[in-house]
Formats: structure tokens, sequence, C-alpha cells
């Protein structure tokens, strides 16, 4: 009798084991998603980054070149107004 149990509890074992491993991969599985998912988002906003930061450069050789004209701008007029 005693016997019979314990094949039974090797029975279980065995059983729980592989749900455990069933588990075990199932987990494996989701965490490769997250790092997929992590990855992509990572891609995603390195890229809205770089847009942003081409965006700025714009931006500053624009307020670059207005204020080299504004410099001629002004010194055109001082210029005409000394000689006036």
């Amino acid at each position: 009798m005693v016997h019979a149990s314990a094949w039974v509890c090797t029975d279980c074992l065995y059983v729980l084991g592989a749900e455990l491993c069933t588990c075990v991969l199932a987990l494996a599985a989701c965490r490769h998603e997250i790092d997929k998912l992590v990855s992509s988002q990572r891609l995603d906003m390195n890229l809205e980054k770089g847009r942003m930061r081409d965006d700025i450069q714009v931006m500053r050789d624009k307020t670059t070149e207005l204020e080299i004209k504004v410099d001629r701008v002004r010194d055109s007029v001082c210029a005409d107004t000394s000689h006036s």
C-alpha cells in the first residue's frame, strides 16, 4: 500500500514538473515578446529624437540666416546715416 502511494506521488511530481517546464517556456516566450516591444519602442524614440534634432538644427540655421540679414541691414542703415 505504501509502495503504491509512493508511485502516485512520483507521478504527481512528474506531472507538476512537466507543468512547471511549460510555465517556464511560456514565461521565456513572454519575456522575449516584452524584449521585442521594448526594443521597438527604443528604436521609435531614437528615431523621433533624431527628427527633433534635425528640426532644431533647421531652426538654428534659419535663425542664424536671419541674424546675418539683420546685421547687414543694420550696418547698411548705420553706414547710410553716417554718410548723410
